[in-house]
Protein backbone atom coordinates (compact mmCIF):
# COMPACT_ATOMS: atom_id res chain seq x y z
CA UNK A 1 0.00 0.00 0.00
CA UNK A 2 1.27 3.44 -0.90
CA UNK A 3 0.32 6.66 0.91
CA UNK A 4 -0.16 9.79 -1.21
CA UNK A 5 -1.15 13.37 -0.39
CA UNK A 6 -4.23 15.03 -1.84
CA UNK A 7 -3.55 18.24 -3.75
CA UNK A 8 -5.75 21.06 -4.99
CA UNK A 9 -6.49 21.22 -8.73
CA UNK A 10 -8.82 24.14 -9.35
CA UNK A 11 -11.94 23.55 -7.26
CA UNK A 12 -11.20 19.81 -7.01
CA UNK A 13 -8.84 17.62 -5.07
CA UNK A 14 -6.40 15.46 -7.01
CA UNK A 15 -4.29 12.39 -6.33
CA UNK A 16 -0.98 11.78 -8.06
CA UNK A 17 -0.48 8.08 -8.71
CA UNK A 18 3.02 6.82 -8.01
CA UNK A 19 4.79 4.97 -10.86
CA UNK A 20 4.48 1.60 -9.13
CA UNK A 21 0.67 1.96 -8.97
CA UNK A 22 0.50 3.19 -12.59
CA UNK A 23 2.53 0.15 -13.70
CA UNK A 24 0.44 -2.24 -11.61
CA UNK A 25 -2.91 -1.06 -12.97
CA UNK A 26 -1.55 -0.36 -16.47
CA UNK A 27 -2.90 3.15 -17.03
CA UNK A 28 -1.38 5.84 -19.25
CA UNK A 29 -1.35 9.61 -19.23
CA UNK A 30 -4.68 10.89 -20.58
CA UNK A 31 -6.51 7.59 -20.10
CA UNK A 32 -9.93 7.70 -18.44
CA UNK A 33 -10.62 5.93 -15.16
CA UNK A 34 -13.83 5.47 -13.18
CA UNK A 35 -13.94 6.58 -9.56
CA UNK A 36 -16.69 5.39 -7.24
CA UNK A 37 -17.32 6.26 -3.60
CA UNK A 38 -18.29 3.14 -1.67
CA UNK A 39 -18.44 2.67 2.11
CA UNK A 40 -16.18 5.67 2.75
CA UNK A 41 -13.57 4.53 0.20
CA UNK A 42 -12.70 5.75 -3.29
CA UNK A 43 -12.58 2.85 -5.75
CA UNK A 44 -10.72 3.53 -9.00
CA UNK A 45 -11.02 1.33 -12.12
CA UNK A 46 -9.72 1.53 -15.65
CA UNK A 47 -12.36 2.30 -18.25
CA UNK A 48 -12.33 -0.53 -20.74
CA UNK A 49 -13.28 0.51 -24.22
CA UNK A 50 -15.65 -1.81 -26.07
CA UNK A 51 -13.96 -4.12 -28.53
CA UNK A 52 -15.15 -3.59 -32.10
CA UNK A 53 -15.60 -6.44 -34.55
CA UNK A 54 -12.77 -4.94 -36.58
CA UNK A 55 -10.44 -5.14 -33.56
CA UNK A 56 -11.62 -8.63 -32.67
CA UNK A 57 -10.99 -10.08 -36.12
CA UNK A 58 -7.99 -7.93 -37.13
CA UNK A 59 -5.02 -9.77 -38.59
CA UNK A 60 -6.72 -12.53 -40.58
CA UNK A 61 -8.79 -12.59 -43.72
CA UNK A 62 -12.31 -14.09 -43.60
CA UNK A 63 -11.01 -17.16 -45.46
CA UNK A 64 -8.28 -17.65 -42.84
CA UNK A 65 -10.83 -17.46 -40.01
CA UNK A 66 -13.12 -19.94 -41.78
CA UNK A 67 -10.20 -22.31 -42.36
CA UNK A 68 -9.06 -22.10 -38.72
CA UNK A 69 -12.52 -22.88 -37.34
CA UNK A 70 -13.83 -25.29 -39.96
CA UNK A 71 -14.99 -28.36 -38.07
CA UNK A 72 -14.38 -26.75 -34.67
CA UNK A 73 -17.99 -27.23 -33.60
CA UNK A 74 -20.34 -30.14 -34.07
CA UNK A 75 -23.75 -28.62 -34.62
CA UNK A 76 -25.52 -31.92 -35.14
CA UNK A 77 -27.35 -33.21 -38.18
CA UNK A 78 -29.41 -30.95 -40.42
CA UNK A 79 -33.10 -31.61 -39.84
CA UNK A 80 -36.27 -30.42 -41.46
CA UNK A 81 -39.04 -29.45 -39.10
CA UNK A 82 -42.40 -27.80 -39.32
CA UNK A 83 -42.32 -24.20 -38.31
CA UNK A 84 -44.19 -22.91 -35.30
CA UNK A 85 -45.25 -20.07 -37.60
CA UNK A 86 -47.94 -22.37 -39.05
CA UNK A 87 -47.10 -21.51 -42.63
CA UNK A 88 -47.09 -25.22 -43.58
CA UNK A 89 -43.51 -25.13 -44.91
CA UNK A 90 -40.56 -27.17 -43.68
CA UNK A 91 -37.68 -25.16 -42.29
CA UNK A 92 -34.12 -26.41 -41.94
CA UNK A 93 -32.76 -26.41 -38.41
CA UNK A 94 -29.65 -27.91 -36.85
CA UNK A 95 -30.28 -30.72 -34.40
CA UNK A 96 -33.33 -29.19 -32.70
CA UNK A 97 -36.64 -29.81 -34.46
CA UNK A 98 -38.36 -27.48 -31.98
CA UNK A 99 -36.39 -24.48 -33.30
CA UNK A 100 -37.18 -22.64 -36.52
Amino acid sequence: MVKVTMGRWGNNLAVRLPAEIVDAIKVRDGEQVEIEARDGQAITRRVRRPVSLEDLFRGKSPDEWRSDYAGAYEWGPMLAAKSSRNDGRLHTVRGRPDLD
